[in-house]
């Protein structure tokens, strides 16, 4: 995995996907499913450098299961 740039220092992917972990276990999100699927997926699209793909439609898509069609 790549690491995330913070200030001047990289953070791990790894730390950062433990604390994503951390927080996805939280009891803030332990009872709240969409809202885990869209941190999740938020958080791995930033992990990953992909945050472009982050928009409404691949959320809507990826997250929410939309149908693709609805999107014009």
């Amino acid at each position: 995995m790549t690491a995330m740039k913070k200030g001047a220092a990289a953070i791990p992917a790894a730390e950062v996907q433990a604390a994503l972990e951390l927080i996805l276990a939280s009891s803030v999100f332990v009872n709240a499913p969409r809202m885990r699927r869209l941190l999740r997926f938020l958080g791995e699209k930033a992990i990953f450098g992909a945050a472009q793909d982050a928009g409404e439609y691949f959320i809507g898509i990826e997250v929410f299961d939309r149908d693709p069609s609805a999107y014009k």
